[in-house]
């Protein structure tokens, strides 16, 4: 089994410590949200996760974090996973280097600023890396199911894309701006775990399943080996 074990002392949402089993044979899944922090939605999602002992990856935009830095400290003291999702949510493959590295190291900084750790995974916007894989250091992750919840806004719809599509390794995208998402959190965590499925972040999930992670590479899934 692996063990993780977080102490965290700054947040005004920290627990002083928090003890998580995985058992790298049993299903997982990880839940990721991108383009937060959001000031109500980021939080009613945390609060689900926080009710079952489950954790997300959260793919954040630099320019929102120090107006909602708070969801960020409680992502971090629940044991979720804050990832880069660039400053502005600009595109990674279009822009100048310089504009590249920045829109990534900007956003890296604020999240250790709040977090207290270094940021290791990214997504891109778009899920379109281009010359980020050569310019940064970092580990850029997609996802296997694809909810459209930017698109369809229904709760309904995300909870049945995520039932009908959700296997050992997936990894899930959904976006903490919408107020459907988080409704529909409040259903699909709970029924993950009644299917059996151990909810952890992207890191947990590569390393359960024992990924031999390496820079300017892309990550779909986590599924068995």
């Amino acid at each position: 089994k692996i063990r993780t074990v977080t102490s965290k002392g700054k947040s005004a949402f920290a627990k002083s410590l928090v003890i998580r089993y995985i058992n790298p044979d049993k299903p997982m899944v990880a839940l990721t949200y991108d383009d937060g922090p959001h000031p109500v939605n980021t939080h009613a999602i945390l609060d689900v996760l926080e009710k079952y002992n489950a954790t997300a990856t959260f793919f954040v935009v630099g320019d929102r974090i120090e107006a909602y830095h708070d969801c960020l400290e409680r992502q971090s003291a629940l044991s979720c996973e804050t990832g880069n999702h660039s400053y502005s949510h600009a595109s990674l493959s279009s822009s100048s280097d310089k504009i590249v590295k920045e829109q990534i190291s900007k956003t890296d900084k604020l999240i250790k600023k709040y977090t207290g750790q270094p940021c290791t995974v990214a997504h891109a916007p778009g899920g379109s890396e281009g010359k980020a894989l050569r310019l940064t250091d970092k580990l850029f992750i997609r996802w296997s199911v694809d909810t459209r919840d930017w698109e369809s806004r229904s709760s309904k719809k995300i909870i049945s894309h995520i039932k009908s599509t959700a296997r050992d390794g997936s990894i899930i995208l959904m976006h903490d701006l919408y107020d459907a998402t988080a409704k529909a959190t409040e259903e699909i965590v709970p029924w993950l775990i009644k299917e059996g499925y151990q909810l952890v972040t992207v890191s947990e999930l590569m390393e359960a399943r024992g990924t031999k992670l390496k820079k300017g590479t892309v990550y779909f899934n986590g599924y068995p080996q």
